[in-house]
């Protein structure tokens, strides 16, 4: 009995710490597409803003400046920088993903499984009589709700 005992709550401390661990690692994932969801808020809207802008230069016929026109370079330039944060960003999951993976193989390689472990001799049990089985009762499967009542015809009016 102690050996079960021991056993379940080596079972229950090793069921703790894997829940502990994911629930740490989808954290910190959270955290990171949350700050993805926001680079991807701004990219969107710096791509409507320059959006906007070309639209401003093509309806005063002056598209050939656009290349030239500081507003267009500065926005290219914020999504860039945006870009680089989300590639970041994703990264980092990627990176945090790697990181508690080999957090859960070196505690399995640490931690030895039941199976390996030295069995302890146990005695053998004595083998009781069984009660004669007795008969199972026959379930019945009517309702015991009343059935609805019959509606009456009713004439329609032409």
């Amino acid at each position: 009995m102690a050996n079960f005992l021991d056993d379940l709550k080596k079972r229950f401390k090793k069921g703790v710490e894997t829940v502990s661990d994911r629930t740490d690692e989808y954290a910190k994932i959270g955290k990171v597409k949350v700050d993805i969801a926001g680079i991807k808020h701004n990219i969107h809207k710096l791509h409507a803003d320059l959006g906007k802008r070309v639209h401003e230069l093509s309806k005063k016929k002056a598209l050939n400046t656009v290349a030239k026109d500081g507003e267009i370079t500065d926005l290219l330039e914020r999504i860039g920088v945006q870009e680089k944060k989300l590639q970041q960003d994703e990264n980092e999951i990627e990176r945090i993903r790697k990181e508690k993976e080999e957090e859960r193989k070196k505690r399995t390689v640490e931690t030895p499984k039941a199976e390996e472990a030295p069995a302890k001799e146990e005695k053998p049990k004595e083998a009781k009589p069984k009660a004669a089985a007795k008969p199972k009762a026959k379930k019945t499967t009517k309702s015991t709700k009343a059935k609805p009542a019959a509606r009456p015809a009713t004439k329609t009016k032409k």
